[in-house]
């Protein structure tokens, strides 16, 4: 979904804990994030990418008056809500009118005090044990491509994928505590991830019950099934970091458009993957993404499967019964063929 205009040329309201600027992860750009309260009840994310428009949005935000803010637009945000987008077109200043509300006091996301998993946004830190960890992997961005390592991170309320970057992917090991200050949280692949920025700062810490409770995010099921049905899928998607959306390659061309940020790109850039969604004879639904497709795959000596979804499923029907490993979300992450 685009961007798109504010339905006034400016909306007036009260700003709430405007943050400092934050690098984001690629390190190019420069931003800060605060509350917008529109009403009594109704309050949006604010994020602002002139960062020289900081000092003024947190003087701001200490006012119990209301601001006028001019030129912003709403765009979706990573958490699926609405946000409001400043730019540096955008202005600020006091607004002149009373409002029929007045300014709520809003729960401060101190970046301090850890927060649970489950409701982790930006700016704020946590306290996670790292479940599984994947190898580095080199992925194409607009910056070219980068480094980046995928893991597994739960606490006593969630478990989540954590999108590693820059100076943070040498700094977590499988099976260890962290407390990892300053974290982004958005929504992809119909997921809610944590992504680590230039400013991230993870700390181990050795007393786990800082982080859990109980155990039982942490511990996986294994059991044995039997597939009854599966579907393989392949999906490519816009090399833009800012776009990300899905792309369908239907001809042999070496350049192809993406139709929702224009912007043309190369199709060996495009970013790929394969994921399986099976039924299990008793009617229970699993997902498998690619890494674990891979993993079985060499461990087949069948390589050359990941490229053809349509053997790939005749050979994992021919398999049929396997051992798995599975999350709280019904993910596989690891199987194999049952021992006879």
């Amino acid at each position: 979904m685009a961007k798109r205009k504010l339905d006034m040329d400016s909306i007036t309201g009260y700003l709430h804990n405007v943050s400092t600027v934050t690098l984001s992860a690629n390190g190019k750009t420069k931003y800060f994030t605060g509350t917008f309260q529109m009403t009594k009840t109704d309050t949006k994310r604010l994020v602002c990418f002139a960062h020289e428009k900081n000092e003024k949005f947190v003087s701001a935000a200490t006012m119990n008056s209301p601001v006028k803010l001019t030129g912003a637009t709403l765009s979706p945000g990573r958490s699926g809500q609405v946000d409001v987008i400043c730019n540096k077109s955008t202005t600020l200043q006091v607004a002149m009118n009373e409002l029929t509300f007045k300014k709520q006091k809003i729960q401060t996301n101190d970046e301090s005090e850890p927060k649970d998993l489950i409701n982790l946004s930006e700016n704020m830190t946590a306290t996670i044990y790292i479940k599984f960890i994947e190898e580095e992997m080199t992925i194409p961005t607009k910056y070219g491509m980068k480094q980046r390592r995928l893991a597994i991170c739960a606490d006593n309320t969630a478990c989540k994928t954590m999108s590693l970057r820059g100076h943070s992917i040498a700094e977590v090991e499988e099976g260890r505590y962290y407390k990892i200050k300053n974290v982004i949280s958005n929504n992809f692949n119909d997921g809610m991830w944590i992504n680590t920025c230039a400013t991230t700062k993870t700390t181990e810490i050795d007393d786990y019950g800082q982080v859990m409770m109980d155990h039982s995010l942490l511990v996986n099921e294994q059991k044995r099934i039997n597939i009854g049905q599966i579907t393989v899928t392949k999906s490519s998607k816009c090399s833009n970091q800012k776009c990300m959306k899905s792309i369908e390659v239907t001809s042999a061309d070496p350049t192809i458009k993406c139709e929702t940020c224009k912007m043309k790109q190369r199709v060996q850039n495009l970013q790929k993957s394969t994921k399986q969604v099976l039924n299990t004879t008793d009617n229970i639904s699993y997902t498998i993404f690619e890494p674990q497709l891979k993993s079985f795959l060499e461990a087949e000596s069948q390589q050359d499967l990941i490229e053809d979804c349509d053997s790939l499923e005749d050979y994992i029907l021919n398999v049929n019964t396997f051992t798995v490993e599975i999350n709280q979300n019904n993910n596989i992450l690891a199987f194999a063929r049952c021992a006879i």
